[in-house]
């Protein structure tokens, strides 16, 4: 709901998925603004953007004033061309988006990312990116699923059976270990790209 206020207000625009200095502490990290904190002023309820099943949301930092307790992550989908700024929807025109319907804003995560095992140099290190923190959110809090809120503003629970992925799995690089296999929602581009073109949908 608040990712289509925003892009109502700002020419049909999704905000950046990260502005490395703002100027004063965001809620996040430093002085950085992430996607969800542009979309968090739209809500003005911690408590909606906060998975009622996640025991722990995490908090990246103390340090700043009312931290915004994170459970869900943003689609960081790499394509060619993306940097900090422009990643995953984020930063891009919904006229860029070929199917919203079908192309993932949000999800749950034990991270403040998502994607597909596809990897996205500019963000993290992992071989595997943030599927593996989507698929270990779907094992400890929604029976086999994630909640997915989409770019056209539509919410559905997606299956991903990646049953390995407790404990400390879910930041493994060993896709077998986490049984990453077991849930194309995340083997599979589809959902997490922008362009649609020459992939199939799981």
């Amino acid at each position: 709901m608040g990712t289509s206020m925003y892009v109502q207000d700002y020419d049909e625009t999704f905000p950046p998925s990260l502005n490395l200095d703002a100027g004063s502490p965001g809620r996040v990290f430093g002085n950085r603004r992430y996607a969800i904190e542009s979309v968090a002023v739209y809500i003005k309820n911690d408590g909606i953007i906060t998975c009622p099943s996640d025991k722990n949301p995490r908090i990246y930092s103390t340090a700043i004033p009312n931290p915004l307790p994170l459970t869900y992550g943003w689609n960081l989908e790499f394509h060619p061309g993306d940097d900090l700024n422009r990643s995953g929807i984020w930063g891009k025109s919904l006229a860029e988006l070929e199917a919203p319907t079908d192309t993932v804003a949000f999800t749950n995560s034990n991270i403040l990312g998502s994607s597909s095992i596809n990897r996205i140099p500019h963000w993290t290190g992992s071989q595997i990116s943030y599927a593996g923190g989507v698929a270990g959110a779907a094992v400890v809090r929604h029976n086999g699923g994630v909640n997915v809120a989409w770019a056209d503003g539509h919410t559905k629970w997606q299956k991903c059976q990646a049953v390995g992925c407790t404990g400390g799995n879910w930041s493994s690089t060993n896709l077998a270990l986490c049984d990453l296999p077991n849930c194309p929602f995340i083997t599979n581009p589809y959902f997490w790209r922008v362009s649609k073109t020459a992939l199939t949908r799981p």
